[in-house]
């Protein structure tokens, strides 16, 4: 079999046997000609064919099947998440893995244990997935005896796909309304950024100076966060001096490209 042909073909029965177990929705486990019925009835003759020839794939199959559903969903869960990784490391396939399947992972979110009565705990969000590494877990807390609070912290954020290191979660004093001369504690530490990506943001500072300087009478307005300097701007200049890299505007500021 041609190496394109095996990959396909691989691919083509993890994929069916996710859709598969899907539509099953809860049921134990499921025989092989359970599956050979759903294949044949979902216009894949081919596929049973080629699966009855082969003694090594037909057992691999029926071993398969003879899992928990909950075992072997989190089996091709995995198997998903390593196709992505691998993915990552071509320059073509890179942007496509991650947009599917992020590689980083959000850092988990604190909780906290009480011994004693009438006790409160507060747990915190986890983080979000990003392109690589994984988020700091939020901070926890015990406490023994009565009356105890405990407010956990939230789970940092990885880093994304741009090179910016994940970003440090807010601290519970933020989130839940507190004085903000109180923000600040349990503020969680942000990653190291990508160099490049550095580089790139000092560049994006002498743009923006030099449009104050520029046009004097927006520079209120910029500094005070109202407005933003324009995006042609920004990416004229950095044709001017030979960047390759463009930014856009989004919903919080600008977006830079992936690394």
């Amino acid at each position: 079999m041609e190496p394109l042909s095996t990959a396909t073909t691989f691919a083509t029965i993890v994929g069916l046997l996710g859709n598969f177990v899907a539509e099953r929705r809860g049921k134990a486990t499921a025989t092989y000609e359970e599956f050979t019925e759903w294949l044949l009835r979902s216009n894949h003759q081919d596929l049973v064919n080629l699966i009855s020839q082969s003694d090594r794939t037909l057992i691999s199959v029926k071993a398969l099947l003879n899992l928990q559903q909950e075992e072997l969903v989190t089996r091709l869960q995995s198997l998903d998440e390593s196709l992505a990784h691998i993915a990552t490391g071509f320059d073509e396939l890179r942007d496509l893995a991650l947009a599917i399947y992020p590689s980083g992972h959000g850092g988990e979110g604190g909780g906290g244990t009480i011994v004693g009565n009438r006790g409160t705990v507060i747990g915190g969000r986890g983080g979000n997935g990003g392109a690589s590494g994984s988020g700091g877990k939020g901070g926890s807390g015990f406490i023994q005896g009565d009356d105890g609070l405990i407010i956990g912290g939230d789970g940092g954020d990885s880093g994304t796909a741009d090179g910016r290191g994940g970003r440090g979660a807010r601290g519970p004093t933020e989130r839940l309304g507190f004085s903000t001369s109180t923000w600040g504690f349990g503020r969680g530490g942000t990653g190291r950024n990508h160099p490049e990506y550095d580089r790139r943001v000092n560049v994006l500072r002498e743009v923006r100076n030099e449009y104050i300087s520029k046009f004097p009478l927006d520079a209120p307005f910029i500094e005070a966060g109202i407005d933003q300097v324009p995006t042609d701007w920004v990416n004229q200049r950095l044709t001017e001096l030979g960047e390759p890299w463009r930014v856009q505007l989004g919903h919080d500021g600008y977006v830079l490209p992936n690394l």
